[in-house]
């Protein structure tokens, strides 16, 4: 990198433990090409933990910073996050 405080950090071929703590969990996806895969819970430290019963998929889009699946579920994980509307936008 070109500075000595770096916005992001691009690690390829490995990990680098500077940047997280803790382990990763691995999911099988349903369906590659979209980076889809199941959820069965969301759970965040003590502060929330969300259950469904039969799971539900997910896609995980990097691209984007909105987090949508079923309302409930959301409206609780907003809640925690504690996200704030857009101006003149439904979305959190």
């Amino acid at each position: 990198h070109g500075s000595d405080d770096p916005d992001s950090v691009l690690t390829l071929g490995g990990t680098n433990p500077e940047y997280y703590s803790g382990d990763f969990t691995f999911a099988n996806l349903s369906r590659p090409d979209r980076w889809q895969f199941k959820i069965d819970r969301i759970q965040l430290s003590n502060s929330l933990r969300i259950v469904h019963g039969h799971g539900f998929q997910a896609i995980v889009d990097t691209s984007t910073p909105f987090i949508a699946g079923p309302i409930d579920m959301v409206g609780a994980l907003n809640r925690v996050l504690r996200a704030k509307p857009l101006e003149d936008d439904p979305m959190l």
